[in-house]
């Protein structure tokens, strides 16, 4: 269940990251005056709360998908004292409903009998509609189809975003450049020594 909800977190974060690009890049005067006027803290609760809330949301139903059931297991000296209510079966494992109503009758069960936990899936993860609606369709959209449009659209307009912008001159010299190459300096300085002598 936790891993549902870390994807929908991981897939919403990235779009939240893709978003603030496209902020940065495409309409810088708003990112800036927000990253002036709120601090960074109050703007990583306004990326994250929103995904953590919107996973915890959708990932509801998979909380509602399973059932926890507690299994007695009744050591086999002990059997014979229920028997009777246990119709005769060879096991020792028994749900663990059944056995508390036994031991109304049968008297209280003995501190050496045990418990067993099992997981069952819940009528819900089989019914048709919930598989259909929640598992393919809600699934698909939001863990696809929403983020990968999102993506396209916020990618697309940062790469036009760059493009537009015009090029920064390069501020060096053309010709000879502002910090010489090893083989220069050391020209000038064998040209410098040999003058002065």
């Amino acid at each position: 269940m936790l891993n549902n909800h870390y994807t929908l977190c991981l897939v919403f974060l990235t779009v939240v990251i893709a978003g603030e690009r496209y902020l940065a890049i495409c309409h810088p005067a708003t990112y800036r005056n927000a990253t002036i006027t709120w601090t960074v803290s109050k703007r990583v609760l306004v990326y994250v709360v929103p995904v953590v809330v919107i996973s915890i949301l959708l990932n509801i139903p998979k909380f509602f998908e399973t059932e926890i059931h507690y299994d007695a297991v009744i050591p086999a000296n002990q059997i014979d004292q229920y028997l009777p209510w246990l119709m005769n079966t060879n096991t020792t494992v028994f749900p663990l409903d059944l056995i508390q109503n036994i031991s109304i009758l049968a008297g209280p069960l003995e501190s050496s009998v045990t418990y067993k936990i099992r997981m069952e899936i819940s009528w819900l993860r089989t019914h048709h509609l919930y598989v259909k609606i929640y598992t393919l369709v809600t699934r698909l959209l939001f863990t696809g189809l929403f983020p990968m449009i999102a993506l396209i659209y916020f990618n697309t307009k940062i790469f036009r975003g760059i493009r537009k912008q015009p090029r920064q001159p390069s501020r060096q010299p053309r010709g000879r450049s502002a910090n010489p190459s090893f083989p220069q300096r050391c020209s000038t300085v064998s040209h410098a020594s040999a003058t002065s002598c």
